[in-house]
């Protein structure tokens, strides 16, 4: 469990940036990198891979058959989980009565369909939601995560795709949200090693109703032991870019080093940032 704890903590961190301003000083791409903090692709991963740890949570504790007992970990606190073992369909159900872990409070119903155990290739998990509330923000859509590795020997493997990808406030504004991602997970005798590498590309419409595309461009690396140690919680290398409208924004986090410093290039125009590595649905 402390391995997935580390690895699960890298994965939250490896999506954001979105911004909305056309100045070309470093003033004005300072300030649309604040913004982006708590802007769509941020929001939206950061959400989506909460999300997987109840899955993995879920799936750990459902029972071979019937319903069990309250869900015991942190991440399904409130939640009552049953299996289909027939149908293979587990179905974890949060009363929005109290505050799981984080101080989030969650409601309505998640459905995973899943074949195996994680880590055996070719096993996959689906999930879906019903009526489905992360604090006062609706989640809705599919993410699916198949694990393509070549073998139970080799590096672990997973695409994971996130179609028809929605959250939407309570003020009625919404971050719609498409991804595919494969995410390569290089495990060392000690989990403060292991290492995690990331490709892929997403798209959506932000929360200001602009579309966007994210692509990585050079796969992004993350570092068990700087997120351990506290001394960075995003890529220590990698480079992402970001389209919308006629705007380039370029995002290079460095040659390995454990910080949360990148470079943040808007058409042109370059400055160095430290960044808030944590999405937030930011309600108002």
């Amino acid at each position: 469990m402390k391995r997935v704890r580390i690895i699960a903590a890298t994965l939250i961190a490896f999506s954001f940036i979105a911004c909305n301003e056309e100045d070309l000083n470093e003033e004005s791409i300072d300030a649309q990198v604040t913004e982006a903090d708590i802007s769509s692709e941020q929001s939206a991963d950061a959400t989506y891979e909460e999300i997987d740890d109840i899955v993995e949570e879920g799936i750990l504790i459902a029972p071979d058959n019937g319903r069990s007992e309250m869900g015991r970990g942190e991440s399904l606190r409130c939640a009552e989980v049953s299996h289909d073992e027939e149908n293979k369909i587990i179905e974890i159900v949060f009363d929005g009565t109290c505050e799981g872990a984080g101080g989030h409070v969650k409601s309505g119903k998640v459905i995973i369909t899943c074949n195996d155990r994680r880590y055996i290739p070719g096993s996959f998990r689906s999930v879906t939601f019903e009526d489905f509330f992360f604090d006062d923000v609706q989640v809705e859509g599919t993410r699916t995560i198949t694990n393509i590795s070549e073998s139970i020997e080799s590096a672990i493997v997973f695409n994971i795709k996130t179609e028809g990808g929605k959250l939407t406030f309570p003020d009625g504004t919404f971050i719609s949200r498409e991804a595919d991602h494969t995410r390569t997970w290089e495990r060392a005798t000690s989990p403060l090693n292991d290492v995690v590498r990331l490709i892929g590309n997403a798209s959506g419409v932000r929360r200001d109703g602009v579309a966007y595309t994210s692509d990585i461009t050079t796969e992004l690396v993350f570092q068990a032991s700087c997120i351990a140690s506290g001394t960075a919680r995003i890529p220590v290398s990698g480079v992402k870019e970001l389209n919308w409208n006629d705007n380039s924004l370029i995002v290079d986090f460095g040659d390995g080093t454990c910080d949360n410093l990148a470079s943040f290039t808007l058409n042109g125009v370059t400055v160095e940032k430290e960044v808030n590595p944590r999405g937030h649905r930011n309600r108002r």
